[in-house]
C-alpha cells in the first residue's frame, strides 16, 4: 500500500485528518528522511515537501533523500499550493 512520508509530527496529523485512509509516518526532519530505509509495507512513497523555495540546502536535501529512495521504488512528491506545508493546507 502507499505509505505517506512527512518531515513533521504536525504534517503528518494534517496529512492524516486529509487522507485517514492512508498509513502515514512522521520522519522528524530533512536527515530523518534521508536515513529512510524503504518500508517493507510500502508499494509507494508519498512524500510531502515543505515548500522551502528560500532555503537551497533544504531543497537540495530534499532531492538528495527523495532520489535516493525512488532508487527502490515509486516515489512521489506532494505540495501544499498554499503556505510552507500540509499543515497549512489543512488549515487554510
Amino acid at each position: 500500500e502507499p505509505v505517506v512520508i512527512t518531515e513533521g509530527i504536525e504534517d503528518a496529523l494534517s496529512s492524516v485528518a486529509g487522507a485517514p485512509e492512508l498509513r502515514t509516518w512522521a520522519v522528524g526532519s530533512l536527515s530523518g528522511l534521508a536515513a529512510l530505509p524503504w518500508p517493507d509495507v510500502a508499494s509507494e512513497l508519498i512524500i510531502w515537501a515543505d515548500n522551502d523555495w528560500d532555503k537551497p540546502q533544504a531543497l537540495k536535501a530534499f532531492e538528495a533523500a527523495a532520489d535516493r529512495l525512488a532508487q527502490s521504488g515509486p516515489v512521489r512528491i506532494v505540495r501544499s499550493p498554499v503556505g510552507k506545508d500540509a499543515n497549512d493546507l489543512l488549515r487554510a
